[in-house]
């Protein structure tokens, strides 16, 4: 009986410490040197796809369902302006990711030049 109680106590703290872990996962992906890295990262990936180079100013937004990209620029590789958007707002599902689809519910571009 003793043991069965050292078992469900271990378990039980077992738990509590994933839900905290989880918890500060969610709480880090939130603030701003978390969103710059994720800026980054983007960055370089779609530059390796594009032959030219994108700049993006700021990231807002949840990272859950909706995000919010400020200042997106797009360069050619002689430097010169693209195409210039104030704001890229997009909504998506985050779940269907995990049979490696990407869901795209809505996408609002603000002063596209």
């Amino acid at each position: 009986m003793k043991i069965a109680k050292i078992i469900l106590k271990t378990l039980g703290w077992v738990f509590v410490g994933i839900i905290f872990l989880v918890i500060v996962v969610l709480v880090a992906i939130q603030t701003a040197p978390v969103k710059r890295k994720i800026v980054t990262v983007a960055e370089n990936q779609i530059n390796k796809v594009l032959n030219a180079e994108i700049s993006i100013g700021e990231l807002n937004g949840n990272l859950f369902n909706h995000l919010q990209l400020n200042n997106v620029i797009l360069y050619s590789s002689e430097k010169d302006t693209i195409a210039s958007i104030d704001k890229v707002y997009l909504g998506y599902r985050l779940l269907p990711l995990i049979r490696k689809n990407i869901v795209v519910n809505s996408v609002t571009i603000d002063n596209p030049y």
